[in-house]
């Protein structure tokens, strides 16, 4: 998740880090906010978490126990 109008850690940087994860073969999702600097805001932070969610819940499914 990167916002486009960061001025802090430029858009570049979630690039280069997307081609290493490719390389690398690691699953990841980007996501480029249009309008968002560095500090999202609360809109955009409920659909970060939403996507973290869905992430974590998709690759790291809850294991269940048996006794």
């Amino acid at each position: 998740m990167h916002g486009a109008k960061d001025k802090t850690v430029p858009v570049e940087k979630a690039e280069q880090v997307e081609a290493t994860l490719k390389r690398l073969g690691t699953p990841y999702q980007k996501h480029i906010y249009p309008d968002e600097p560095h500090r999202f805001s609360r809109t955009a932070m409920q659909d970060v978490s939403s996507r973290i969610d869905t992430f974590l819940h998709r690759y790291f499914p809850a294991q269940t126990t048996t006794q």
